[in-house]
Protein backbone atom coordinates (compact mmCIF):
# COMPACT_ATOMS: atom_id res chain seq x y z
CA UNK A 1 0.00 0.00 0.00
CA UNK A 2 2.89 2.06 0.02
CA UNK A 3 3.93 2.90 3.71
CA UNK A 4 7.25 2.58 4.83
CA UNK A 5 8.37 -0.68 6.11
CA UNK A 6 11.80 0.35 7.65
CA UNK A 7 15.39 1.57 6.24
CA UNK A 8 17.67 -1.41 5.00
CA UNK A 9 21.54 -0.49 5.70
CA UNK A 10 24.30 -3.01 3.96
CA UNK A 11 27.48 -2.52 4.64
CA UNK A 12 30.54 -2.90 2.35
CA UNK A 13 31.75 -6.20 4.12
CA UNK A 14 28.01 -7.61 4.52
CA UNK A 15 26.73 -10.13 2.18
CA UNK A 16 23.36 -8.63 0.66
CA UNK A 17 21.92 -11.77 0.33
CA UNK A 18 22.09 -12.29 4.49
CA UNK A 19 21.70 -8.77 5.30
CA UNK A 20 18.09 -8.60 3.25
CA UNK A 21 17.41 -11.78 4.28
CA UNK A 22 17.94 -10.81 8.23
CA UNK A 23 16.45 -7.30 7.83
CA UNK A 24 13.22 -9.00 5.48
CA UNK A 25 12.66 -11.59 8.64
CA UNK A 26 12.64 -8.96 11.47
CA UNK A 27 10.00 -6.91 9.46
CA UNK A 28 7.83 -9.44 8.86
CA UNK A 29 8.63 -9.02 5.16
CA UNK A 30 9.84 -12.42 3.91
CA UNK A 31 7.38 -12.32 0.74
CA UNK A 32 9.00 -8.94 -0.71
CA UNK A 33 13.08 -10.88 -0.29
CA UNK A 34 13.57 -11.44 -4.06
CA UNK A 35 12.41 -8.03 -4.87
CA UNK A 36 14.18 -6.26 -2.18
CA UNK A 37 17.71 -8.29 -2.99
CA UNK A 38 16.79 -7.88 -6.42
CA UNK A 39 16.80 -4.29 -6.19
CA UNK A 40 19.91 -3.71 -4.14
CA UNK A 41 22.38 -5.79 -6.55
CA UNK A 42 21.35 -3.43 -9.70
CA UNK A 43 22.94 -0.36 -7.66
CA UNK A 44 26.61 -0.15 -8.64
CA UNK A 45 27.66 0.23 -5.33
CA UNK A 46 26.53 -3.41 -4.42
CA UNK A 47 28.13 -6.21 -4.98
CA UNK A 48 26.15 -9.61 -4.65
CA UNK A 49 28.25 -12.96 -4.54
CA UNK A 50 25.42 -15.11 -4.82
CA UNK A 51 21.01 -14.89 -4.32
CA UNK A 52 20.87 -17.68 -1.64
CA UNK A 53 20.98 -16.66 2.33
CA UNK A 54 23.43 -18.25 4.59
CA UNK A 55 21.80 -19.68 8.08
CA UNK A 56 24.69 -22.03 8.98
CA UNK A 57 28.54 -21.35 8.35
CA UNK A 58 31.51 -23.56 9.94
CA UNK A 59 35.45 -23.03 9.10
CA UNK A 60 36.65 -26.73 8.27
CA UNK A 61 40.14 -27.71 8.76
CA UNK A 62 42.23 -31.04 7.76
CA UNK A 63 43.74 -33.61 10.62
CA UNK A 64 46.91 -31.06 10.23
CA UNK A 65 44.77 -28.07 11.19
CA UNK A 66 45.12 -26.08 7.68
CA UNK A 67 42.11 -24.62 6.65
CA UNK A 68 39.63 -25.65 4.03
CA UNK A 69 37.08 -23.46 3.46
CA UNK A 70 33.63 -22.50 5.41
CA UNK A 71 30.96 -24.10 4.98
CA UNK A 72 27.53 -23.15 4.10
CA UNK A 73 24.38 -23.96 4.40
CA UNK A 74 21.78 -21.74 2.38
CA UNK A 75 18.02 -21.18 2.91
CA UNK A 76 16.04 -23.17 0.59
CA UNK A 77 18.76 -26.11 -0.10
CA UNK A 78 18.78 -29.51 1.95
CA UNK A 79 21.64 -29.28 4.23
CA UNK A 80 23.03 -32.81 2.63
CA UNK A 81 23.45 -31.34 -0.76
CA UNK A 82 25.58 -28.65 0.31
CA UNK A 83 27.73 -30.25 2.47
CA UNK A 84 28.01 -32.68 -0.91
CA UNK A 85 28.98 -29.52 -2.90
CA UNK A 86 31.30 -28.49 -0.10
CA UNK A 87 32.88 -32.20 -0.50
CA UNK A 88 33.09 -32.25 -4.02
CA UNK A 89 34.63 -28.29 -4.56
CA UNK A 90 37.71 -29.00 -2.37
CA UNK A 91 38.51 -32.89 -3.12
CA UNK A 92 37.58 -34.05 -0.38
CA UNK A 93 36.05 -37.38 -1.42
CA UNK A 94 39.59 -37.65 -2.82
CA UNK A 95 40.86 -37.48 0.23
CA UNK A 96 38.58 -40.52 1.33
CA UNK A 97 36.74 -38.34 4.25
CA UNK A 98 33.47 -39.45 5.99
CA UNK A 99 30.84 -37.69 4.25
CA UNK A 100 28.04 -39.22 5.66
CA UNK A 101 30.05 -38.81 9.30
CA UNK A 102 29.67 -35.03 8.78
CA UNK A 103 26.51 -34.96 7.57
CA UNK A 104 25.15 -36.51 10.87
CA UNK A 105 27.86 -33.94 12.92
CA UNK A 106 26.20 -30.92 11.29
CA UNK A 107 22.44 -32.39 11.10
CA UNK A 108 22.52 -32.89 15.01
CA UNK A 109 23.21 -29.02 15.12
CA UNK A 110 19.48 -27.26 16.72
CA UNK A 111 19.91 -24.86 13.66
CA UNK A 112 20.04 -27.27 10.96
CA UNK A 113 16.77 -29.23 9.53
CA UNK A 114 17.83 -32.01 7.88
CA UNK A 115 14.99 -33.73 6.11
CA UNK A 116 16.95 -36.43 4.06
CA UNK A 117 20.95 -37.97 4.76
CA UNK A 118 21.00 -39.03 0.78
CA UNK A 119 22.47 -36.15 -1.16
CA UNK A 120 21.39 -34.90 -4.79
CA UNK A 121 24.79 -34.98 -7.14
CA UNK A 122 23.24 -33.25 -9.75
CA UNK A 123 19.35 -31.90 -10.70
CA UNK A 124 17.71 -30.05 -13.67
CA UNK A 125 14.10 -29.76 -13.58
CA UNK A 126 14.12 -29.33 -17.34
CA UNK A 127 16.76 -31.35 -18.79
CA UNK A 128 17.54 -32.12 -22.20
CA UNK A 129 19.47 -34.55 -24.41
CA UNK A 130 20.28 -33.77 -28.09
CA UNK A 131 17.03 -32.42 -30.01
CA UNK A 132 14.71 -33.96 -27.11
CA UNK A 133 13.54 -32.05 -23.71
CA UNK A 134 13.49 -34.81 -21.39
CA UNK A 135 12.18 -33.29 -18.30
CA UNK A 136 13.48 -33.70 -14.52
CA UNK A 137 16.55 -35.50 -14.71
CA UNK A 138 17.62 -36.42 -10.52
CA UNK A 139 21.45 -38.10 -10.11
CA UNK A 140 21.92 -39.39 -6.31
CA UNK A 141 25.14 -39.32 -4.56
CA UNK A 142 25.53 -43.43 -5.16
CA UNK A 143 25.18 -43.00 -9.14
CA UNK A 144 27.61 -42.40 -11.74
CA UNK A 145 26.61 -39.53 -14.06
CA UNK A 146 27.82 -42.01 -17.04
CA UNK A 147 25.47 -44.69 -16.21
CA UNK A 148 21.84 -42.42 -15.70
CA UNK A 149 23.10 -40.55 -18.66
CA UNK A 150 23.41 -44.35 -20.71
CA UNK A 151 20.62 -45.94 -19.51
CA UNK A 152 18.56 -42.26 -20.49
CA UNK A 153 20.25 -42.82 -23.86
CA UNK A 154 19.14 -46.45 -24.26
CA UNK A 155 15.55 -45.36 -23.22
CA UNK A 156 15.08 -42.81 -25.35
CA UNK A 157 16.85 -44.16 -28.65
CA UNK A 158 19.02 -40.93 -28.38
CA UNK A 159 23.23 -41.23 -30.00
CA UNK A 160 26.30 -42.15 -28.36
CA UNK A 161 27.53 -38.11 -28.69
CA UNK A 162 24.06 -36.76 -27.61
CA UNK A 163 25.37 -38.24 -24.27
CA UNK A 164 28.89 -37.90 -24.74
CA UNK A 165 27.70 -34.14 -25.13
CA UNK A 166 25.30 -34.38 -21.77
CA UNK A 167 28.15 -35.89 -20.26
CA UNK A 168 30.70 -32.93 -20.53
CA UNK A 169 28.06 -30.82 -20.14
CA UNK A 170 27.32 -32.19 -16.13
CA UNK A 171 30.76 -33.25 -15.51
CA UNK A 172 32.34 -29.89 -16.36
CA UNK A 173 30.92 -28.43 -13.08
CA UNK A 174 33.20 -28.83 -9.97
CA UNK A 175 30.20 -29.97 -7.90
CA UNK A 176 29.46 -32.80 -9.75
CA UNK A 177 31.96 -35.76 -9.53
CA UNK A 178 32.30 -37.86 -12.14
CA UNK A 179 34.36 -41.14 -11.50
CA UNK A 180 34.15 -42.55 -15.16
CA UNK A 181 34.15 -41.86 -18.54
CA UNK A 182 31.71 -44.74 -19.55
CA UNK A 183 28.79 -46.34 -17.79
CA UNK A 184 28.84 -50.15 -16.99
CA UNK A 185 26.54 -52.34 -19.26
CA UNK A 186 27.32 -55.77 -17.60
CA UNK A 187 28.52 -56.45 -13.73
CA UNK A 188 28.36 -59.79 -12.01
CA UNK A 189 28.92 -59.91 -8.69
CA UNK A 190 29.43 -62.11 -5.55
CA UNK A 191 32.18 -64.58 -7.63
CA UNK A 192 33.40 -67.06 -5.55
CA UNK A 193 36.54 -68.95 -7.00
CA UNK A 194 35.43 -72.10 -5.05
CA UNK A 195 32.50 -72.57 -7.57
CA UNK A 196 34.97 -72.79 -10.01
CA UNK A 197 37.69 -75.20 -8.99
CA UNK A 198 38.88 -77.69 -11.39
CA UNK A 199 37.55 -80.19 -9.60
CA UNK A 200 34.06 -79.45 -8.25
CA UNK A 201 34.37 -80.98 -4.87
CA UNK A 202 35.75 -77.49 -3.35
CA UNK A 203 32.58 -75.96 -3.05
CA UNK A 204 31.14 -78.91 -1.21
CA UNK A 205 33.86 -78.13 1.91
CA UNK A 206 31.68 -78.16 5.10
CA UNK A 207 32.90 -75.99 7.82
CA UNK A 208 33.17 -77.78 11.16
CA UNK A 209 33.81 -74.78 13.57
CA UNK A 210 32.55 -76.48 16.47
CA UNK A 211 35.31 -78.34 18.39
CA UNK A 212 38.15 -76.45 16.52
CA UNK A 213 37.54 -73.22 17.92
CA UNK A 214 36.53 -73.93 21.71
CA UNK A 215 39.01 -71.56 23.95
CA UNK A 216 37.79 -72.00 27.34
CA UNK A 217 39.91 -75.49 27.35
CA UNK A 218 42.22 -72.89 28.46
CA UNK A 219 41.03 -72.13 31.33
CA UNK A 220 41.10 -75.74 32.49
CA UNK A 221 44.15 -78.34 33.89
CA UNK A 222 46.30 -79.14 30.90
CA UNK A 223 43.49 -77.18 28.41
CA UNK A 224 46.35 -75.62 26.92
CA UNK A 225 47.10 -79.03 25.61
CA UNK A 226 43.42 -79.99 25.28
CA UNK A 227 42.87 -76.94 22.50
CA UNK A 228 45.81 -77.92 20.12
CA UNK A 229 44.47 -81.83 20.44
CA UNK A 230 41.00 -80.40 19.33
CA UNK A 231 42.24 -77.76 16.90
CA UNK A 232 44.26 -80.41 15.30
CA UNK A 233 44.28 -82.16 11.54
CA UNK A 234 43.22 -85.52 12.82
CA UNK A 235 40.74 -84.55 15.23
CA UNK A 236 39.52 -82.05 12.47
CA UNK A 237 39.32 -85.18 9.97
CA UNK A 238 37.91 -87.43 12.45
CA UNK A 239 34.82 -84.97 13.30
CA UNK A 240 34.04 -84.32 9.62
CA UNK A 241 33.59 -87.85 8.68
CA UNK A 242 29.63 -88.55 8.42
CA UNK A 243 29.62 -91.56 10.69
CA UNK A 244 31.00 -89.61 13.69
CA UNK A 245 28.56 -89.29 15.98
CA UNK A 246 26.61 -92.50 14.64
CA UNK A 247 30.05 -94.50 15.85
CA UNK A 248 29.92 -92.57 18.89
CA UNK A 249 26.58 -93.31 19.54
CA UNK A 250 27.08 -96.70 18.95
CA UNK A 251 30.43 -96.82 21.07
CA UNK A 252 29.18 -95.40 23.97
CA UNK A 253 26.08 -97.63 24.53
CA UNK A 254 28.41 -100.74 24.08
CA UNK A 255 30.25 -99.74 26.66
CA UNK A 256 27.47 -99.10 28.69
CA UNK A 257 25.66 -102.58 28.52
CA UNK A 258 29.76 -104.11 28.73
CA UNK A 259 29.82 -102.15 32.20
CA UNK A 260 26.38 -103.62 32.80
CA UNK A 261 27.10 -106.83 32.13
CA UNK A 262 29.87 -107.10 35.18
CA UNK A 263 28.17 -108.74 37.99
CA UNK A 264 29.27 -106.50 40.65
CA UNK A 265 28.44 -103.08 38.35
CA UNK A 266 25.11 -104.78 37.63
CA UNK A 267 24.20 -105.29 41.38
CA UNK A 268 25.01 -101.36 41.99
CA UNK A 269 22.62 -99.81 39.27
CA UNK A 270 18.92 -100.81 39.20
CA UNK A 271 16.46 -101.31 36.44
CA UNK A 272 15.47 -97.74 36.03
CA UNK A 273 18.63 -96.58 35.56
CA UNK A 274 19.19 -99.13 33.56
CA UNK A 275 16.88 -97.52 31.00
CA UNK A 276 17.64 -93.56 31.47
CA UNK A 277 21.52 -93.68 30.99
CA UNK A 278 21.00 -95.41 27.00
CA UNK A 279 18.21 -92.02 26.57
CA UNK A 280 20.92 -89.74 27.92
CA UNK A 281 23.56 -91.00 25.90
CA UNK A 282 21.56 -90.47 22.92
CA UNK A 283 20.90 -87.01 24.20
CA UNK A 284 24.31 -86.05 24.43
CA UNK A 285 25.21 -87.82 21.69
CA UNK A 286 22.61 -85.06 19.44
CA UNK A 287 23.97 -82.89 21.24
CA UNK A 288 26.85 -82.74 20.30
CA UNK A 289 26.04 -83.36 16.69
CA UNK A 290 23.86 -80.28 16.76
CA UNK A 291 26.21 -77.59 18.63
CA UNK A 292 29.58 -79.39 17.76
CA UNK A 293 30.10 -81.18 14.74
CA UNK A 294 26.83 -80.75 12.94
CA UNK A 295 27.72 -77.69 10.72
CA UNK A 296 25.48 -74.48 10.05
CA UNK A 297 24.22 -73.90 6.76
CA UNK A 298 24.60 -70.17 6.85
CA UNK A 299 28.21 -70.66 8.04
CA UNK A 300 28.95 -72.82 5.40
CA UNK A 301 27.88 -70.10 2.49
CA UNK A 302 29.49 -67.44 4.54
CA UNK A 303 32.91 -69.26 4.47
CA UNK A 304 32.80 -70.23 1.07
CA UNK A 305 31.67 -66.75 0.01
CA UNK A 306 34.53 -65.47 2.24
CA UNK A 307 37.66 -67.90 1.71
CA UNK A 308 36.88 -67.60 -2.40
CA UNK A 309 35.68 -63.91 -2.45
CA UNK A 310 36.19 -62.17 -5.69
CA UNK A 311 35.86 -58.47 -6.62
CA UNK A 312 32.79 -57.94 -9.29
CA UNK A 313 33.52 -58.28 -12.75
CA UNK A 314 32.24 -54.97 -14.24
CA UNK A 315 32.27 -53.81 -18.33
CA UNK A 316 32.20 -50.91 -19.67
CA UNK A 317 30.52 -49.87 -22.86
CA UNK A 318 31.95 -50.27 -25.99
CA UNK A 319 34.75 -52.59 -23.86
CA UNK A 320 35.81 -56.09 -25.33
CA UNK A 321 34.54 -58.84 -22.45
CA UNK A 322 37.89 -60.72 -22.93
CA UNK A 323 39.39 -57.73 -22.53
CA UNK A 324 37.56 -56.75 -19.12
CA UNK A 325 37.87 -60.36 -17.66
CA UNK A 326 41.84 -59.83 -17.98
CA UNK A 327 41.69 -56.91 -16.40
CA UNK A 328 39.49 -58.22 -13.62
CA UNK A 329 41.88 -61.81 -13.49
CA UNK A 330 44.94 -59.49 -13.03
CA UNK A 331 43.28 -57.75 -10.04
CA UNK A 332 41.56 -60.84 -8.78
CA UNK A 333 44.66 -62.96 -8.69
CA UNK A 334 46.40 -60.47 -5.74
CA UNK A 335 44.90 -62.61 -3.54
CA UNK A 336 43.71 -66.05 -5.59
CA UNK A 337 46.52 -66.76 -7.66
CA UNK A 338 46.11 -67.98 -10.14
CA UNK A 339 43.06 -66.89 -12.13
CA UNK A 340 43.90 -65.91 -15.37
CA UNK A 341 43.50 -68.49 -17.71
CA UNK A 342 42.59 -71.31 -15.69
CA UNK A 343 39.31 -73.04 -15.13
CA UNK A 344 37.50 -69.44 -13.89
CA UNK A 345 38.71 -67.59 -16.57
CA UNK A 346 37.25 -70.14 -18.93
CA UNK A 347 34.14 -70.58 -17.76
CA UNK A 348 33.66 -66.95 -17.31
CA UNK A 349 34.40 -65.99 -20.76
CA UNK A 350 31.92 -68.55 -22.12
CA UNK A 351 29.34 -67.18 -19.67
CA UNK A 352 30.29 -63.36 -20.77
CA UNK A 353 30.12 -64.68 -24.56
CA UNK A 354 26.65 -66.90 -24.37
CA UNK A 355 25.44 -64.24 -22.33
CA UNK A 356 21.90 -62.44 -23.94
CA UNK A 357 22.76 -58.82 -22.74
CA UNK A 358 22.78 -56.83 -26.06
CA UNK A 359 25.60 -55.02 -24.88
CA UNK A 360 28.01 -57.74 -24.48
CA UNK A 361 29.34 -58.85 -27.80
CA UNK A 362 32.45 -61.12 -28.04
CA UNK A 363 34.67 -60.19 -31.16
CA UNK A 364 38.01 -62.30 -30.28
CA UNK A 365 38.42 -64.97 -27.35
CA UNK A 366 41.93 -63.52 -27.07
CA UNK A 367 42.54 -60.44 -24.82
CA UNK A 368 44.83 -57.59 -25.33
CA UNK A 369 47.58 -57.09 -23.22
CA UNK A 370 48.59 -53.52 -22.68
CA UNK A 371 52.56 -52.69 -21.90
CA UNK A 372 54.08 -49.52 -20.83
Amino acid sequence: DGSPIGKLVIHENEEPADKVFEWCKENNASEYYDFILNSACESDLVNCKRRQPVYFSISISDPDGSHIDVLELKHGNEPVDDIFVFFAENGLFKKNWDFHGMVKQICAKPSVDCKREKAVKYFDNNFSMGNKTLGRLVIWEDEEVADVLFNVRMRYNLTALDQRMSFNDICRRPEVPCNRLKAIVYRKTEITKLDYEKFGNETCKRQFAGVQHLSSFNDLPFGENISKMLKGDAVASMVEHPLFCVLLLFGLQILFFLLVSIPYVDKKINTPLKVVVPIFIIIIVSILQAVLVEPNTSVDKAMHTFEGKLPDLIILEGEEPVDALLKWGKQAAKDHHPIVRENIYWELLDELCNNENEFLSCKRHRAWEYHD
